[in-house]
């Protein structure tokens, strides 16, 4: 009888002192603002402030608010637990994992080609990996090339994403599942996998897996770039029209600003490493807002990283020229069986005056 008494009495000691700490972290959160009207790469002493690989999966989401020089962003944390709940409470779990993928012991700095990729579309990575995704040394990077999954509900399909993995060693998958929203989560998530898995990165590009991709365009990029590591480069879209309508509708709850902030388009985008440790701390605070692209606009907001265009990233397509191609970094929008006869086409000898 005294055991049983004694056992009730911690469970519910234990039950009122969750109460507590939950109602007392509630009335001492409060709004945070950001102010990154600079738009500076924080110094070394700011990129590693975020946590330590000691406490990787402490978060301190909050309410905050964000400016850049033309308008300001609430995002109230409330509102997003109650429209996007999961958004807001999932903690990144892995089914496949590759701690030791940028471990590799090589002198060249690394450069990780991550595409967000579902786990039906087999077809896409089969023609990225018979024509530019392996690993290989191109100038004086290391290339390597990376897919981030979700889960889907086929049991076929989730063996054969396991085999995959197995066969190529190129795989992430996390166990959410595969839908339009949580994409955020594959941004949040891999931002803390680099975070803690991958310190190596000089450089990261993170795209789609409907897309041309030029790791040679790509390198060359970033060795002819001045202050290549002093901001996160692709076709920037600046303060676009929220959209109140349609799949990537945002409700004035969500956010009362008319405009989004600057975000690269959907294409893709390359960020230097050093960039890593500010934009994971920003995640661990900020709201996750449904829109991944968008999410990381303010993730750069929130960390005082600036934007970088250029025209190279064709996140909206381009006209049929090789020549156009070679020099183009990503060109979006393509079937795979397009993509195969347009790599088919890049291997013919074709002349091209260059200006490089």
């Amino acid at each position: 009888m005294a055991k049983y008494l004694k056992a009730t009495l911690v469970v519910l000691c234990s039950f009122l002192c969750g109460f507590i700490f939950k109602e007392i972290s509630q009335l001492i959160r409060v709004p945070k603002t950001f102010y990154s009207e600079t738009h500076t790469l924080p110094t070394n002493k700011s990129l590693s402030s975020a946590p330590t690989t000691a406490e990787p999966y402490l978060t301190f989401r909050e309410t905050v608010t964000l400016r850049d020089k033309a308008y300001t962003y609430t995002l109230n944390l409330s509102q997003y637990e109650k429209d996007y709940f999961y958004l807001q409470s999932y903690t990144c779990q892995l089914l496949i994992d590759m701690e030791e993928f940028c471990r590799i012991g090589h002198e060249e700095p690394l450069f990780v080609i991550a595409i967000k990729s579902h786990a039906t579309f087999a077809d896409r990575r089969e023609v990225h990996r018979n024509n530019w995704a392996y690993e290989r040394l191109m100038y004086t990077y290391k290339v390597k090339p990376l897919y981030l999954l979700g889960t889907v509900t086929n049991n076929d399909t989730m063996r054969a994403v396991m085999k995959e993995a197995k066969d190529f060693q190129d795989i992430l998958m996390w166990d959410f599942t595969e839908n339009h929203h949580n994409l955020a989560l594959k941004e949040r998530c891999f931002l803390e996998w680099l975070h803690h898995h991958c310190k190596e990165a000089e450089f990261i590009f993170k795209g789609d897996d409907d897309e041309f991709l030029n790791p040679d365009a790509m390198v060359r990029y970033v060795q002819r770039t001045p202050n290549v590591t002093e901001a996160i480069h692709g076709n920037i879209l600046m303060h676009l029209t929220v959209d109140r309508k349609g799949r990537n509708q945002v409700s004035m709850e969500l956010l009362s600003s008319p405009r989004l902030p600057f975000f690269p388009a959907g294409g893709g985008y390359i960020m230097p490493g050093r960039s890593i440790p500010a934009l994971y701390h920003a995640s661990l605070r900020l709201p996750v807002f449904p829109l991944d692209d968008v999410y990381l606009g303010f993730l750069a907001l929130a960390a005082g990283i600036p934007f970088k265009h250029d025209k190279r990233f064709y996140s909206f397509g381009l006209r049929l020229d090789i020549c156009l191609f070679r020099e183009a970094i990503i060109v979006h929008r393509f079937l795979p069986q397009d993509l195969k006869k347009l790599w088919v086409r890049l291997r013919e000898p074709v002349r091209c005056d260059t200006k490089s």
